[in-house]
């Protein structure tokens, strides 16, 4: 599938404003926390799927290739965190989106198996459900962060 036909069937042909408006807002709705992140950001979503997933997919079980692609997307949004960081401090930093991504996959892949639906939810509530997983993933990766430089490690 390409970019552009990803892009229209996420969107449902939506674009411009509208379009964007749709990226922000609806993942907040959605009814499953994997959902959520289907809906998430789109054009890195696709290069996501095509790049890290599907490859991986192919040699790794299904669990261990989502985790590797939040894992592998953490990294990429921590790389450009570093970039402007270590270019200031040039120190070696706990990779603090890494991780909180690590976590929210665990989270999603739980949520599965456990048959999670917050269809029952009104938009509002799942929205808090949405908000919170990701609060918790990065409260959860601060809280390593921090037990990680307490060790003498930054």
């Amino acid at each position: 599938m390409t970019l552009t036909k990803y892009l229209s069937f996420r969107l449902g042909g939506l674009s411009g404003a509208t379009a964007g408006l749709h990226v922000l807002l609806r993942p907040f709705g959605a009814n499953t926390l994997k959902r959520f992140w289907q809906l998430w950001n789109p054009v890195f979503g696709y290069y996501l799927l095509v790049f890290v997933y599907t490859p991986a997919r192919r040699i790794l079980p299904r669990p261990i290739a989502f985790a590797a692609t939040f894992g592998v997307s953490g990294f990429a949004h921590d790389v450009v965190v570093f970039l402007h960081i270590w270019a200031a401090a040039s120190e070696v930093m706990f990779p603090m989106v890494t991780v909180a991504f690590f976590v929210v996959s665990v989270i999603v892949l739980i949520s599965e198996a456990v048959h999670l639906n917050l269809q029952r939810l009104p938009p509002g509530g799942r929205a808090i459900v949405h908000l919170t997983v990701i609060g918790v993933s990065l409260a959860i990766s601060m809280l390593l962060s921090g037990l990680m430089s307490g060790s003498g490690h930054s």
